[in-house]
């Protein structure tokens, strides 16, 4: 899956060595996910003109960019843009680390163990990205930023698919 940063490159080059070192650990973590550095690297800049640029109406120094890319959850990501682009193996860590978290969580929040389910197939086919844009699959991965961990952020996917039913019962 490739990504176009829309925007200005908010990472300086400086920043390019911390960016491999990252990639290089992940890439070391999971060599079979099949994540290029180009991807990641675009990836990061979207999470960084998204989360520096409304937080800071000032330039910023590449310090403050060397900050932010430390505290991306790169394993996540990795993870989340592997899984973005169908990658078996990655798919496949996920379900092994990631399915009994989402059942948990959707059983607690859903009212039924039918609307836990249903959340649980839905959020899975928004992960999986069963829709067709410009040729290419979509899927909801394509969305996390690395800024939290993957299992706040699926937390939150969880919720907001859980409001989503209710809210179509309400129409």
């Amino acid at each position: 899956m490739s990504f176009e940063v829309k925007t200005t490159e908010i990472i300086p080059a400086e920043s390019d060595s911390l960016i491999e070192t990252l990639f290089a650990k992940c890439a070391e973590n999971a060599p079979n996910f099949g994540v290029r550095l180009d991807c990641f690297k675009a990836s990061l800049q979207k999470s960084a003109g998204r989360y520096i640029r409304a937080s800071s109406s000032e330039i910023v120094n590449a310090a403050e960019i060397n900050d932010f890319l430390n505290q991306i959850q790169a394993d996540d990501l990795f993870m989340a843009l592997a899984c973005a682009s169908g990658n078996e193996r990655a798919w496949w860590e996920f379900d092994q680390h990631h399915r009994s978290y989402l059942e948990r969580v959707a059983r607690h929040l859903a009212k039924t163990e039918l609307d836990a389910q249903e959340v649980i197939d839905t959020v899975y086919v928004e992960l999986y990205g069963t829709r067709i844009v410009d040729g290419e699959r979509v899927s909801k991965f394509a969305t996390y930023s690395g800024r939290g961990s993957l299992r706040g952020w699926l937390r939150t996917v969880i919720w907001h698919s859980l409001v989503d039913l209710h809210r179509q019962s309400h129409d």
